[in-house]
């Protein structure tokens, strides 16, 4: 678990339209995006990438900063 796969409906619904065109032009290379846990109120540096055939993951310190942290287990539903 050292990404968080994300839809691309929900991506392209609730995240692309906010991005400007140069941030939407860096996804694939890798663009760093604060995170806000809100159940903790902390605010989390992770990358957020979009691989070829459209798969949108949050990497760098997804494993760290939330799954270790939060004791995340396979199959657990995270909110954003």
């Amino acid at each position: 678990m050292s990404r968080l796969m994300l839809p691309s409906e929900c991506v392209e619904s609730h995240v692309f339209p906010f991005w400007n065109d140069d941030r939407l032009a860096k996804n694939k290379e890798g663009l760093e995006v604060s995170v806000w846990d809100c159940d903790t109120k902390t605010e989390h540096e992770l990358v957020f990438k979009q691989w070829n055939k459209g798969a949108n993951v949050l990497i760098k310190n997804w494993a760290k900063d939330f799954v270790k942290r939060r004791e995340h287990k396979l199959g657990d539903e995270i909110g954003l």
